[in-house]
Order: C-alpha cells, then structure tokens, then sequence
C-alpha cells in the first residue's frame, strides 16, 4: 500500500495555505506529495506508471487506484482529468497522448499501444466496466444506470431455501455450513446480474466510454464545488491474454474516483433534508427508487467514507479482522 498526496492550487480569491510539504508527509504518513505546481504527467509518471509496467510485464497482476479526499480537492480532476477535455479532437491533437488526461484514459490506452508493439492485439483483450455507487446502490453506466447486484450482499434466510434442507456435521459433530452458494441478491431493474463489460480495440473506444461515464454519473453544485459527484465511481480494466505456452492469464486494475467528503453546513445543502430518497412499490410488482436530496447524498457519501477509512486502516495494520461489509465501497474496493 502507498500514499500519495497531491496539492491542488488555490482558487482564485482563496488565501495561499502556509502548510509546506514536509509537514503533510509527517501528519498524512504520505509516501509521496506532489506540490500545486506539478502537472499531470509528473503525477501520472509518479504515481500510475510503475503499476501499469508490472500490470504488462506480470501476468495477472491487479492493483487498485483510490483518489481520496473532500469534495473539490481533486478527484476527478486527476482519475479522468478536467472537464470537457475527453474528445477525440484532443487525443487526436495530441499526437496520440493528451497529458491532460486522467489516469484511466492513460492507463487504458498505453495498455492498447503496449500490446500492439509487443505483437500481442490478438492474444490478448482489453474490457472495462463502470459502475457507480450512490445511495449504497450500485449502477451500471455503461448500460443505461441499470441496478446491479452488489458483490457478496445477503441472501435471505428462509426455510425454503434448498441450501437450509440438508443438516450436515464433520467427524468431530461440528456443524458445517451450506455447500451450494445460491448466488448474489439481485436488485430491482437489473436484467443480468452483472456490469456491463466493454471490449477496447483502439483508444478512441476508451474516449467514448470515458465521456459516457462523464456524462452519465450523478453529480450536481452545491457552495463549495460548481460540480460535485454525488456517487463513487469504480473502472475495472479486465486485461487477458495467451501467453506463449497457451495459459490464460487474467489481471486488472481498478481506478476508484470516490465522492468527497463534505460539511453539509459549509456545501449548503443542510436545506435539502426534506422529501428524500425513498422506495415503493407499484402494482404488478414493480419497484420503483426516488433518488436522494443533496443532504441524503453527502450523509451517504460521508458514512461510506469513514467506513472505508476503518478498512484502509485495519488493511495497514494488517489486523485479522477487517469490516469490509460496513459499506458497499469497502466491499467492492478490497472485499470481493
């Protein structure tokens, strides 16, 4: 695990903060700081370019990218980069490299131009999915927001189930749990039960699905940002390829663009607490879900924030115990 802190400048009209590097490395144990000055090729090259070397070279290899921290820090800014730049007339102005870009983009195509240099286009496959947390709910939006079903969640018990007919014990009289696993709890409106995956074949498939996930994500202002995401945002790059022995190799990278932390008295919002989200049901068993206030948002966005903070911690202790089920980010960042 590393921590990496990036200062964003400050905006105009703002007082200049008089804290220096040194001190953020002591009080946030950050293994590296990138001053305001640094662009976004230094933190690229700094920070996501030694993952993606071993994620080429090391078959199988996973990681996971987490940008952290309040709302209008920064987040977005440096997982997609600033708004409005993801076109084809950037890349293709840019010779193919726009450094403006965020980590996603660049991560996906320097895996697109890596395979085909090395000859491997056609043992190997690039797929992403994009799914986006909000209200603890998660959605597909490469697929119209669909609901999916959260990995690991609950299924209910009941006397029914075929898994609860059969009582089993060890040699010892212990008792031993269900065998047959009837799968996750599928939420409503979801028609396969999984995210939708995207093949990439050239880099502008990851320009069109950057641009969708910039479109389609929930986000609104409030006092504190002119556009806030309101959701956490999860791209998972699935790369397989046949190595020269014909074994399948299978490895991902997971960029996570996580919802920022607010003070509800500070973002304005604290007006907004009145007719939130809520979910009932039509005739003909249809379920419909109302979408929440900006108060419900930040009040989700900050319990799953501070969950997600106790297991980043306890995975740095290396404690036995881990509540990755505290909340549905803890679960799909690091308790799949």
């Amino acid at each position: 695990m590393q921590v990496c802190a990036r200062l964003r400048p400050c905006t105009v009209g703002s007082e200049n903060s008089d804290v220096t590097i040194p001190q953020i490395e002591e009080k946030a144990q950050a293994d590296v700081v990138f001053g305001p000055d640094v662009v976004q090729e230094a933190v690229i090259e700094g920070v996501l370019e030694p993952q993606l070397q071993r994620f080429l070279l090391e078959p199988g290899f996973s990681a996971i990218v987490l940008a952290y921290g309040q709302t209008g820090s920064g987040k977005t800014h440096t997982i997609f980069g600033p708004p409005g730049v993801l076109t084809e007339h950037e890349y293709n102005a840019s010779g193919g490299r726009p450094l403006s870009w965020g980590f996603f983009p660049y991560a996906a195509i320097t895996m697109l131009q890596s395979l085909h240099h090395r000859g491997l286009s056609k043992r190997a496959q690039l797929k992403v999915t994009a799914v986006e947390i909000y209200l603890e709910k998660m959605f597909d939006l490469l697929n119209n927001r669909q609901s999916v079903p959260v990995p690991g969640a609950s299924v209910r018990a009941s006397s029914s189930r075929p898994d609860n007919e059969t009582i089993t014990y060890d040699s010892n009289g212990k008792w031993q749990p269900p065998q047959k696993w009837l799968g996750t709890k599928v939420l409503p409106g979801s028609s396969t039960g999984t995210a939708k995956e995207v093949i990439l074949a050239t880099p502008l498939d990851v320009v069109q699905v950057a641009r969708q996930v910039e479109n389609t994500r929930s986000a609104s202002a409030h006092a504190l940002n002119t556009r806030s995401s309101r959701s956490h945002c999860l791209m998972t790059l699935s790369l397989r390829q046949i190595d020269a022995k014909g074994q399948l190799h299978a490895g991902q990278v997971v960029f996570v663009d996580l919802a920022g932390s607010e003070r509800v008295g500070k973002s304005g919002v604290v007006a907004d607490g009145t007719n939130g989200a809520r979910a009932f049901s039509l005739p003909g068993n249809v379920k419909v879900d109302l979408p929440g206030t900006r108060f419900d948002e930040a009040r989700s966005v900050n319990a799953s924030l501070s969950a997600l903070g106790r297991v980043i911690a306890a995975l740095a202790r290396r404690d036995k115990y881990v509540s990755f089920r505290d909340s549905v980010a803890g679960r799909l960042c690091f308790g799949q």
